[in-house]
């Protein structure tokens, strides 16, 4: 569905991924793009707990524009700190409730890099170990994703709440990049 999406302005919505699950080393601005264009395309796809995820998007959409906002004053951080507490009450609540209701596993991609980091620790211990084999695929076939859980318990998630108190010390998220720069001499 997000593929379908169309484009809007020069550098507002751009076209994404076919498979946006599979979409590694995103940039902010596929990020932002993939939020924005959330709520229409993940709405009806969930059933009894569209209302639920709908309103979470909206959440997340919301402390994300907050968070990045270029100039803040004390009404912007007490909301942005209000949304915080909200976003941590529904994201808290998604994952006890939706959560639950559905069997999620990896994705094709993560399977395929599971397999081959797999194979290359059990030709790494052949090698070493002669004909002794710690072979693990041979519990967990290769062909099978493996369940996957959300979790809360992330830094970016615990993150979220440091981004008021940040703001006040060194001002809007704009300002400044977490990027390593390389200085040429």
């Amino acid at each position: 569905r997000y593929h379908q999406v169309p484009t809007f302005g020069r550098d507002i919505i751009r076209v994404l991924s076919d498979h946006v699950a599979d979409m590694t080393r995103m940039t902010a601005h596929e990020y932002a793009n993939m939020l924005e264009c959330a709520p229409p395309c993940f709405e009806g796809l969930f059933g009894e707990w569209d209302d639920e995820i709908q309103a979470l998007l909206f959440t997340l959409a919301l402390w994300h524009s907050l968070a990045k906002l270029r100039i803040h004053t004390d009404s912007t951080l007490l909301r942005l700190r209000h949304v915080t507490c909200d976003f941590g009450e529904a994201i808290r609540k998604f994952q006890t409730g939706c959560c639950e209701a559905f069997d999620t596993v990896e994705t094709p991609s993560e399977q395929a890099k599971r397999v081959r980091a797999a194979q290359a620790a059990a030709a790494k211990s052949t090698g070493k170990s002669g004909s002794k084999s710690a072979d693990k695929t041979s519990k967990d076939p290769p062909g099978k994703r493996q369940p996957r859980k959300f979790t809360v318990d992330t830094y970016k998630f615990h993150s979220m709440a440091d981004y008021a108190p940040t703001i006040v010390s060194l001002g809007s998220t704009y300002n400044y990049t977490t990027a390593v720069v390389r200085q040429s001499l």
